[in-house]
């Protein structure tokens, strides 16, 4: 949402009462918000031109901003204390965020074909990150997390990620969905 002056403004809206939602809160921004994550009442809020900023919503009437890191951020996830994001040069960065003041960078990746307008990431429980941008699409073992790897990069962009039971599910804009089995194309409509 935009303020009067143009600014981005990210609100806390209480909808307990559907019928009545009430603003909690809004903090303005002087930065693009593109994508956020949420965990344990900290946003991690992916900007085009702020970077990563981490925020502080225990209480939602009075945000703290903790922490920003980087200068361009499309695509973010949060497992335990590890943030994964794509970052200024179209590479994924692993951050420790032990103490949510002053993150700092584990590894990076250097991205083949870069990883440019990240639209989401998923992380399931299995040590892998999978992920959907404007130019590629793939896997990335984040087991180690000092170590990333990548298993699969594809050619072709997608707008969402998701994991339906055994199948990993693309969307992809006008051109309808992929839908992946073990490393096999089971459907593409």
């Amino acid at each position: 949402m935009k303020d009067s002056q143009n600014d981005s403004v990210l609100e806390v809206i209480n909808v307990s009462d559907p019928d009545n939602p009430t603003m909690v809160s809004a903090l303005s921004m002087t930065y693009s918000p593109y994508r956020m994550w949420v965990a344990d009442s900290i946003v991690y809020l992916a900007t085009r031109n702020g970077g990563m900023r981490v925020i502080d919503y225990h209480d939602p009437s009075s945000p703290n901003e903790l922490s920003s890191v980087l200068t361009d951020v499309r695509g973010i996830a949060v497992v335990d204390t590890l943030a994964f994001m794509d970052g200024d040069n179209a590479d994924l960065y692993v951050f420790s965020m032990s103490n949510l003041s002053s993150p700092f960078v584990i590894s990076s990746l250097d991205m083949p074909f870069g990883w440019t307008a990240v639209s989401d990431v998923l992380i399931p429980e299995n040590g892998l990150l999978y992920w959907a941008s404007d130019n590629t699409r793939g896997i990335i073992n984040i087991s180690d997390p000092v170590n990333p790897e990548i298993l699969v990069i594809e050619d072709g962009g997608a707008t969402d990620v998701a994991l339906y039971g055994n199948n990993l599910v693309y969307t992809l804009g006008d051109e309808g969905t992929l839908i992946v089995q073990n490393n096999s194309i089971l459907h593409y409509q």
